[in-house]
């Protein structure tokens, strides 16, 4: 599935909600994850973040998000929560609470 330029997805950070429109007017390429993760870095002034379904409290791996949002989207009142995760080591405490990091293991 690919998501065009100018994808509406709704992003909540705390209690701030955005509707943010991703990619340029007119630009004729498919979306990145790394085009989704600026716009949301920018818009919110946060680095390290997790995406989740708010709904279910599921972190959106890297490699599932575009297809992911290309589902998701068309659902009126789908909203992504933005999580900020601290940069040493919270995105894999978060994703996989009872397995120790890397860093522990060495």
């Amino acid at each position: 599935m690919v998501l065009s330029a100018r994808t509406i997805i709704a992003f909540q950070f705390g209690d701030i909600k955005k509707m943010i429109i991703v990619g340029e007017p007119g630009e004729p390429r498919p979306l990145t994850i790394n085009d989704i993760k600026n716009v949301v870095r920018a818009k919110f002034g946060i680095v390290n973040f997790v995406l989740l379904n708010k709904e279910l409290d599921y972190v959106i791996p890297d490699e599932d998000l575009l297809q992911y949002l290309g589902l998701m989207t068309r659902f009126c009142n789908f909203v992504i929560e933005v999580r900020e995760v601290p940069l040493d080591n919270g995105v894999h405490e978060l994703l996989a609470p009872n397995v120790p990091s890397p860093a522990a293991t060495n």
